[in-house]
């Protein structure tokens, strides 16, 4: 087992069987590199990605489920490396696993009412002109200016 922390594009893990990467907060650009460079992987190699899947044809998605995760809920991929003429590498499938459905006691803690946004927009209305920092320049109060 090798970890590296860097560019997941500066390294060659060309010989991977296994990839991972928490792609939630990669842009179109980079999962479309990262694709292209994951495609020198050798067939039956698997690649887990989050939230996003890969872009490249040369992978069969083998699984795509939603699961809990400690920032909230995540899409997982689960992508197996096609031989080179494209044909499936194996007939043989991932275990049936059912659903993770405790992701959506955390959709449920967390959704918000249209109370609770009022709330929030009001506190977020702070009369900022009202506010003195209790330093006075030439004899006038400093103010801050309201933005909204």
């Amino acid at each position: 087992v090798a970890v590296y922390q860097g560019s997941i594009l500066e390294q060659d893990w060309s010989d991977g069987d296994l990839v991972f990467a928490n792609s939630t907060c990669f842009d179109d650009d980079l999962m479309e590199q990262m694709s292209k460079q994951a495609e020198r992987l050798s067939p039956g190699a698997f690649f887990v990605t989050f939230t996003k899947g890969l872009t490249s044809d040369e992978f069969e998605l083998m699984e795509r489920k939603r699961y809990k995760m400690s920032w909230g809920p995540a899409t997982v991929f689960i992508h197996r490396r096609l031989n080179h003429d494209k044909t499936v590498f194996s007939n043989e499938q991932l275990q049936d696993v059912p659903d993770d459905d405790s992701y959506k006691e955390y959709d449920d803690t967390y959704e918000s009412s249209d109370e609770d946004e009022e709330e929030d927009d009001e506190e977020k209305d702070l009369d900022l002109a009202d506010y003195d920092d209790g330093e006075e320049e030439d004899g006038e109060d400093d103010q801050l200016e309201d933005l909204d």
